[in-house]
């Protein structure tokens, strides 16, 4: 499913302040989870969810898993992906409403403030409020457009996991992460110049 800006979101906020990811969830104890999504008002949402998850039959990621979805062992982002389908089921996003992975499919940054709370701006690679902004301790991703060169993949979104200041690269991490034989590419080009950030304010 196309959803690495959720992905990305839930990586970045993870790397960035584990304690919002920690308090998104609540298990119920009886093989269901809570997990909480903050709404358009502000308001916490919560989304109740189980950890069965859909698997292939006969093939399996590069990993070795065989989960369809965020291929890895299950575990708080598999059950958060299933919760963002189901957030969106009961029509808490602006996209259409269906009980599926697919209709999640395709975004930008609006996880991170379903997330976390805070807004999300858009600033062109290579602006200097990226940098005050990773400074600042904020979340940030990055898009490709549908051309890219190196070993970044088109029409995809990243999280940034450092900055250098010497040089002025950026450092990402692929939220495909070991499902694909590239695994977790960090990327430390002269990237700027091809990008759009998602930065949590």
């Amino acid at each position: 499913v196309g959803d690495c800006y959720l992905m990305s979101s839930l990586a970045v906020v993870a790397f960035r302040d584990p304690n919002v990811i920690k308090s998104m969830f609540v298990d119920n104890g009886n093989g269901t989870w809570g997990v909480r999504f903050i709404a358009k008002s502000g308001k916490a949402t919560w989304t109740t969810v189980d950890n069965e998850l859909a698997t292939f039959a006969s093939v399996s990621w590069a990993n070795g898993s065989k989960l369809e979805y965020a291929n890895g062992s299950v575990g708080w982002v598999e059950l958060a992906e299933k919760a963002y389908a189901q957030y969106n089921n009961e029509g808490n996003l602006p996209r259409t409403a269906a009980n599926s992975y697919a209709a999640i499919a395709g975004g930008w940054g609006d996880p991170i403030t379903q997330i976390t709370g805070k807004a999300v701006s858009y600033y062109a690679a290579g602006s200097k409020a990226i940098v005050d902004a990773w400074n600042a301790g904020q979340e940030i991703m990055l898009a490709t457009s549908s051309t890219v060169a190196g070993n970044l993949d088109g029409n995809h979104m990243y999280e940034v996991i450092g900055y250098d200041t010497s040089n002025g690269n950026v450092h990402l991490h692929n939220p495909w992460n070991t499902a694909v034989n590239n695994p977790a590419v960090i990327v430390t080009e002269g990237i700027h110049d091809r990008f759009v950030a998602a930065v949590g304010e």
